[in-house]
């Protein structure tokens, strides 16, 4: 679910809105424990100035490896950017004004509704089998080994035949 389409009690310093998130949130420890740790971090490691700098650094270092394209991704004064900095120089003030209050329960959110079937349905099977690697190749394809297929009305189709599978240690 996006943000901006969660009701007004859900804790906006929660990044996710699933089963999981209210599940925990409704235990009163585990609230608690939530809440002190963001009051920790608003105090001892959040700092605007610092990650404002850091996003400025990455910036500098990654503008001769980007790809050049017609209208770039991310620069000063443009819409990614200024996004960045607003979100950094507002997301404490909102943090605190959420922890100044007691904690609102987690309201039920609905799942959203499947979309009706309209076409025939279709069946997918596959398998694969990894190769352990040390470190990933170039190219994935030859490596290990995959099916895949799916079939509708009846008819089976294999819709790719070269694949490459890989396993790494960490």
């Amino acid at each position: 679910m996006q943000e901006g389409m969660l009701p007004d009690t859900v804790p906006k310093s929660v990044k996710a809105a699933e089963l999981l998130c209210q599940r925990l949130w409704e235990l009163p420890a585990i609230r608690e424990r939530y809440r002190k740790e963001m009051r920790r971090l608003l105090a001892e490691v959040w700092d605007e100035q610092a990650l404002l700098a850091e996003l400025d650094r990455a910036m500098r270092l990654s503008e001769p490896h980007r790809r050049p394209v017609a209208k770039p991704i991310l620069r000063k004064g443009e819409a990614g950017y200024d996004l960045i900095v607003q979100f950094v120089n507002g997301r404490r003030k909102e943090v605190q004004a959420e922890l100044d209050r007691p904690p609102l329960d987690w309201p039920e959110i609905q799942p959203w509704p499947s979309p009706p079937a309209t076409g025939p349905q279709m069946h997918i099977e596959g398998s694969f089998s990894a190769v352990m690697m040390e470190t990933a190749p170039t190219n994935f394809i030859g490596h290990g080994s995959a099916n895949l297929e799916f079939t509708v009305e009846g008819k089976t189709r294999k819709p790719c035949t070269r694949f490459g599978s890989v396993a790494l240690p960490n």
